[in-house]
C-alpha cells in the first residue's frame, strides 16, 4: 500500500516538475519572440530614419551645388539681421527693463505699411508681407495685454480700433503649467491655420514669446528645454516661422534665466539685451542700452540707445548719449572699455599688446596712459567680456621674452571681479604686460 502511494506521489512529482519545465520553456519562447519582435520594429524604425536622413542629405546636397542665396532680413541692425526668415531671436533683460516694448516696436515695424525704419532698426519691404502672433503668458488679459496691442497698431500707423488681418493674439496665462508647452504649440497652428483661411499662408510669420520661461513647466528643466528648442527649431526649418523670444534675467546677473536661457544663448541667431544705462556712479539714467550680446551673421555690432517717454521707445538724443558715456569714460568706466575690446576682438583671436593700445584709443578717445590703465584693471578685475559667441570671457596675456605681448580672450570669466571658481581676482592671479 505504502509502495503504492510512493508511486502516485512521485508520478504527481513529476507531472508538476514537466510543467515547471514547460512553462519556463515557453516564457522563455515568448521573451525571445518579443525581444525578436523588438528588433524587428527598432530596424523598421531605423529604415525609415535613414530613408529620411537621405531625403535630406540629397537637398543638402543639391543646395550645396548651386550658389547660396541668403533672404534679406526681415529687421537688421548696422546692416545685420535681427530678425529673418526662419530665425529665433532671444531678448533678455531685467525686471521693468523694456523688453515687451522692444519686441511691439519690432511688431509695428513689421506690420507698418509705410515705416521703413525705426530706433536704428531697419525692415526689409517683402513682396507679400508679414504676420505677426503674440503670445502673452503673464499680463492682465483685458488691460495690459489689451493696451499693448493697441501700442502695436498705433505703433504701426492705424487706430487702436482697427482690426488687421495679419496680427493675431493669444494669452495661455489661464493654461495649467503642465499644459503650458502644449497650449504654445496649439496657438501657434492656429495662427498658421488662420493665415490659411485669411489668404495669407504666403506671408512670413513672426511668433512672439512673451515671456518663454511660462511656456513650459520648469524654465530650469533640461528635458523641457530641450522639447521647446526642438519644437520651435522644427517649425523654423519646415516652414520658415520666425520667433522672438523674451525672457528675464537672474536676479543680480546678467545670464538669461535657467536651462531655458543657457540654452537660447546657443539656439538663437541674434541675442539681444536691454537695460537700462548707468551713470559713474552706478545709477540708472534715463538712458535704455540695447545691446546685440550675439549675431551668428555679424561681429560685434555698437550699443543702441534709446529712451522711454510717454509709454513707447523712442531714438535716445545723442547729445544725451554722449553725455553719459563721456562721463563714464572720463570716470574710468570698466563697461565702455569691455565694450570696446568686444568690437575690437570681433572676428580676432589674438592681439599685440600696441594693436590693442591703438584700438582702444580710438575707441575710448583717452590718453594713452588711460586705455593702458584700463586694459590693467580689466585684467585684474576680471571683468567679463563676451566674445563673437556670446560667451564670457577673461582678457588675458602671454609674454615671451624678447617678443611682443599677444592678448586673447579666455572663455571662463563670469561677473566682474571673480574667477571661475567665484572667488575674488587679486593683482597676484594675472601676468600683467606692463
Amino acid at each position: 500500500m505504502e509502495h503504492k502511494d510512493d508511486n502516485a506521489k512521485n508520478k504527481r512529482i513529476q507531472r508538476a516538475m514537466g510543467d515547471i519545465i514547460s512553462d519556463k520553456q515557453n516564457r522563455e519562447q515568448t521573451r525571445k519572440e518579443k525581444e525578436l519582435e523588438k528588433e524587428m520594429l527598432e530596424q523598421e524604425e531605423i529604415d525609415d530614419m535613414i530613408n529620411e536622413l537621405r531625403h535630406y542629405s540629397n537637398l543638402i546636397g543639391e543646395a550645396a551645388r548651386k550658389d547660396i542665396v541668403y533672404g534679406a532680413p526681415w529687421i537688421s541692425y548696422n546692416d545685420a539681421p535681427i530678425i529673418a526668415d526662419g530665425s529665433v531671436t532671444l531678448i533678455q533683460g531685467k525686471a521693468k527693463s523694456h523688453k515687451s516694448r522692444l519686441a511691439e516696436t519690432f511688431c509695428s515695424l513689421l506690420l507698418s505699411p509705410g515705416k521703413k525704419q525705426a530706433m536704428g532698426f531697419k525692415r526689409y519691404a517683402m513682396n507679400t508681407g508679414y504676420c505677426v502672433a503674440y503670445i502673452d503668458t503673464e499680463r492682465a488679459m483685458g488691460t495690459d495685454f489689451a493696451a499693448a496691442l493697441q501700442r502695436i497698431k498705433q505703433g504701426a500707423g492705424y487706430s487702436k480700433t482697427e482690426q488687421l488681418d495679419n496680427l493675431m493674439w493669444y494669452s495661455i496665462k489661464m493654461a495649467k503649467r503642465e499644459k503650458r508647452l502644449l497650449a504654445t504649440k496649439a496657438v501657434i497652428q492656429d495662427a498658421r491655420s488662420i493665415m490659411q483661411e485669411r489668404g495669407l499662408k504666403h506671408y512670413g510669420l513672426l511668433v512672439v514669446l512673451d515671456v518663454i520661461s511660462d511656456c513650459v513647466r520648469s524654465f530650469n528643466n533640461d528635458s523641457d528645454a530641450n522639447e521647446f528648442y526642438d519644437y520651435i527649431g522644427m517649425l523654423c526649418e519646415t516652414y520658415g516661422v520666425s520667433f522672438l523670444l523674451i525672457l528675464h534675467e537672474n536676479p543680480g546677473s546678467d545670464k538669461a534665466r535657467g536651462h531655458l536661457g543657457s540654452e537660447g544663448m546657443n539656439k538663437a541667431s541674434s541675442l539681444i539685451q536691454i537695460g537700462y544705462e548707468k551713470d559713474s556712479g552706478g545709477e540708472n539714467t534715463d538712458l535704455i542700452k540695447i545691446k546685440i550680446l550675439a549675431n551668428r551673421n555679424s561681429g560685434h555690432l555698437p550699443p543702441n540707445y534709446v529712451q522711454f517717454k510717454e509709454g513707447h521707445l523712442t531714438a535716445a538724443d545723442p547729445g544725451r548719449v554722449k553725455e553719459v558715456t563721456s562721463e563714464k569714460a572720463k570716470a574710468g568706466s570698466l563697461e565702455l572699455a569691455a565694450e570696446a575690446l568686444e568690437r575690437i576682438f570681433s572676428g580676432k583671436t589674438t592681439m599685440l599688446h600696441q594693436e590693442l593700445v591703438s584700438e582702444l584709443l580710438k575707441e575710448l578717445g583717452v590718453s594713452e596712459r588711460t586705455v593702458r590703465n584700463r586694459i590693467q584693471d580689466i585684467m585684474i578685475s576680471g571683468y567679463a567680456i563676451a566674445d563673437d559667441k556670446g560667451r564670457k570671457c577673461a582678457l588675458t596675456a602671454q609674454r615671451h621674452s624678447g617678443k611682443a605681448t599677444v592678448y586673447e580672450l579666455t572663455p571662463g570669466a563670469h561677473q566682474a571681479g571673480e574667477r571661475a571658481d567665484g572667488e575674488g581676482i587679486g593683482l597676484n592671479d594675472v601676468e600683467l604686460p606692463f
